[in-house]
């Protein structure tokens, strides 16, 4: 008998690179559930989801997730099974109120991956730190205190720095670094709270290290991921750059936190994974459990990507009662998923920041996490992930040839060493130039002192190659470093095809690798590729028919659409039967189904981080289209903001075939309304055509725009206003609500007649408020919105 599983998705609000990533594990989570046989009820805040492009749409809840409307779903229903999948807070809150329902006793579904105590855990630190504390683990410092004089000698018994926030049962709270009596008085004026503070000695100078373990009902465990942050504790570990695997504690510790966090799993009885953060204290040689999460945490997800380890696949089978050993993935495979990984590359995670420009990147770190999305990059050594991790962070040229902070005084240099900023790294490596002893620069940062030397060498090699031109065998030592044929050309002075011709005789090759691991999964790995220079034969790539090539864009939206409309294509193609490529660090195979290659960094790849659009460049080597390239973009909402005054915009997209047919989506109504200075609403509807608008459009694209493919027209009071040669970030509404959009517009490109009917199903709409701070960055916060021609899901 089939079994009725709610899959519950992502909460709409803060838009940030992890959601796509929990959008992509759903997708696959899905996939899996529904192969198994399980009726799949999806249960999401997000109408631009990937489930959204398969699911049958009588099977998808697009509603707020609160109690209320989980009772709902769960009676509509007929739920048996709930899969939560992911660590959201208000989704752990929901949960929690219902299972101390008597409708939870009425209907008593069974929690998949998650059980009583583990949410208990996870949602208080409270209760974390009493279960480790009869566990016989050692604790931080702490105490619960009902106001500042509680607090005041807390500091006087452990001293400066300690981290405080308020003790909140309803709603998630933030640490804060506090150093000073004013502070400290200063955070109890803003923060008053009925339900006490919590305050803790500040552990800023210990290493912070994450570990990922995977188990099943059998009680078989394998650890399966493991990192450390380049930062300190004290900064977010999510605005840290963070390395897979650890790579600078001692074996013997590392085997002490693995039999640590083994027998938490042990106690926990995990089924699935659970995610711990610790901190090590190399000083004392001890360490302390910081965070134990029993689901999905966003930050780890691509890395564990790159590692090949097909990990949704196996949490959703052994959630489903399977074996570790005996796990059957996407592709049919049957892997023993029970392996501790021994990656044969490096891989790493750049934090990136949503500003408009980099000049704007002078924000300050800390406990409270502020970085919007990362870059993931891979490498057969340290060198290599450090020196593309700056190049796709836009760094590279900034610290080895611009010099940008050379101007700056020792003292000055000193200072900006102790001041966490997003910068600082320009001032670490000015200061490692000029001969400051690492020691005294680690005391500074309490940066890794294994990231120290790494950037030490870079920048000796690079002062090296700058001073002996020609010298083949540093050419040979860079290029095994990291250095791509641009930075050595800048360094030496000639042209990259003169590096490249170099290279060639020195029998140096660009070489793709595949970045599954040395561990024993085959066929069910997940296939993702890197480039190093080797001196192995260079091999001649597939030709494949479709190639897609994107590298990511610091605003987030445009990334999220973008990842979109890519994977719609690729799934347009591929059932077509081409042969399709993927180039760029914004995408990344997602699944053991997925055929498709993906080359997830390459050394050649401009950097578009902080470009107004995002940029999707197409080339087709196919019968119909023999060597033609194109390029579809998505422009950020700040490079046309200048088009809003009081007068809402209509947005209308096109495409047009070579014979002047034309195809037109629905009208979006957009809205710019600024509140404050730094905070704007930005409102968009989708609704039907009006003659007036179809009769413009039509009349200024055939007489204005009659060789143009495709693109969006701006239309004020009826009237074209304004061409953009390409999609804004509402481009996902059109997707939604115009059915055949990808259909017709891979038609056109392709030269392949085509049905230019319009196929359109629910009008919705989106409002994304836009925060900019002062100190340059800004944030977005998105909420779906119903119109009169809805259908309401519950």
């Amino acid at each position: 008998m089939t079994q009725n599983l709610l899959l519950m998705g992502t909460t709409t609000g803060l838009a940030t690179s992890e959601k796509l990533e929990q959008e992509k594990a759903l997708y696959i989570a899905w996939q899996l559930l529904t192969k198994r046989g399980y009726r799949v009820i999806f249960y999401t805040e997000n109408r631009e989801a990937f489930v959204n492009l398969r699911i049958d749409p009588q099977l998808l809840v697009v509603a707020e997730i609160n109690l209320h409307n989980l009772k709902k779903v769960i009676q509509k229903f007929a739920i048996e099974l709930i899969l939560p999948t992911f660590s959201s807070f208000n989704t752990l809150l929901t949960i929690k109120s219902f299972m101390k329902t008597d409708f939870y006793q009425r209907h008593p579904v069974k929690l998949i991956n998650l059980n009583t105590q583990t949410l208990k855990l996870t949602i208080s630190h409270h209760a974390l730190n009493t279960f480790l504390q009869n566990q016989g683990f050692r604790l931080i410092e702490h105490q619960l205190v009902p106001d500042f004089s509680a607090a005041q000698k807390f500091v006087i018994k452990q001293g400066f720095p300690v981290i405080i926030r308020s003790s909140n049962k309803e709603i998630k709270t933030y640490w804060n670094t506090i150093s000073t009596i004013q502070q400290l008085q200063d955070f109890f004026e803003a923060n008053p709270s009925n339900d006490g503070y919590e305050v803790e000695r500040s552990i800023n100078n210990f290493k912070e290290i994450t570990m990922v373990i995977i188990g099943d009902k059998f009680a078989n465990q394998a650890v399966v991921y493991s990192s450390e942050d380049v930062d300190p504790i004290g900064i977010h570990s999510t605005d840290s750059i963070s390395v897979t695997p650890i790579f600078s504690i001692s074996n013997t510790m590392y085997q002490r936190l693995r039999d640590a966090v083994l027998r938490l799993c042990h106690l926990l009885k995990i089924v699935g994974m659970c995610t711990f953060h610790l901190a090590v204290d190399e000083a004392t040689n001890s360490f302390y459990i910081l965070e134990i999460s029993p689901l999905f945490q966003s930050k780890i997800l691509p890395m564990i990507e790159s590692l090949g380890y097909p990990l949704f696949e196996v949490v959703c089978e052994v959630g489903l009662g399977q074996r570790l050993q005996k796990v059957e993935t996407l592709s049919g495979a049957t892997i023993n998923a029970a392996v501790e990984l021994t990656p044969n590359h490096i891989t790493a995670r750049f934090p990136i920041w949503q500003t408009i420009t980099q000049k704007d990147l002078v924000n300050n770190l800390g406990p409270r996490k502020t970085s919007t999305g990362a870059i993931i990059v891979n490498g057969n050594n340290l060198e290599t992930v450090v020196m593309k991790g700056l190049k796709a962070c836009n760094l590279q040229e900034a610290i080895f040839l611009k010099h940008l902070a050379a101007s700056l005084s020792d003292e000055e240099i000193e200072v900006r060493l102790f001041t966490k900023n997003v910068q600082r790294i320009i001032a670490v490596c000015e200061a490692l130039d000029r001969g400051f002893e690492i020691a005294e620069v680690q005391s500074f940062t309490k940066y890794n002192l294994t990231f120290l030397q790494t950037l030490q060498y870079l920048l000796q090699l690079s002062n090296q190659l700058q001073g002996q031109k020609g010298d083949l065998t540093l050419l040979i030592q860079a290029q095994e470093a990291g250095f791509d044929d641009q930075l050595l050309a800048q360094l030496w002075q000639i042209t990259p095809q003169q590096i490249k011709q170099i290279r060639q005789q020195l029998r140096l090759n660009q070489i793709q690798q595949a970045t599954p691991a040395s561990f024993d999964i085959d066929q069910g790995a997940v296939l993702n590729y890197y480039s190093s220079y080797l001196q192995d034969p260079a091999k001649r790539p597939p030709n494949y028919q479709i190639t897609l090539a994107n590298e990511q864009n610091a605003d987030v939206l445009s990334n999220y659409e973008m990842v979109m409309l890519t994977h719609r294509l690729i799934h347009h193609f591929q059932a077509d039967g081409f042969s399709v490529a993927v180039r760029g660090n914004l995408l990344n195979n997602l699944d053991s189904l997925n055929q498709t290659d993906f080359y997830t960094d390459n050394l050649e790849v401009s950097n578009g981080l902080y470009n107004s659009k995002n940029i999707l460049r197409l080339h087709f080597n196919t019968q119909e289209k023999h060597n033609q390239n194109y390029q579809l973009a998505i422009y950020n909402l700040w490079s046309y903001l200048h088009l809003w005054d009081a007068e809402p915009l209509q947005e209308v997209v096109f495409i047009q075939d070579q014979n002047q047919q034309l195809w037109l989506a629905s009208p979006i109504s957009s809205q710019l309304t600024q509140i404050t200075p730094q905070r704007w609403e930005f409102v968009a509807l989708s609704g039907k055509h009006q003659s007036q608008i179809v009769q413009q459009a039509t009349a200024y694209i055939h007489q204005i725009l009659p060789t143009v493919k495709f693109g969006t027209l701006f239309l004020k009071n009826d009237q074209v206003i304004q061409f953009l040669p390409g999609f804004t970030t509402n481009i996902g509404l059109t997707q939604e609500v115009n059915t055949n959009f990808i259909n017709v517009l891979i038609h056109v490109l392709m030269g392949i007649d085509s049905s230019f009917a319009n196929n359109k199903v629910g009008y919705f709409g989106r409002k994304v408020t836009i925060y900019r701070q002062k100190n340059g960055l800004y944030t977005s916060r998105i909420k779906y919105l119903t119109t009169q021609l809805s259908n309401a899901s519950l």
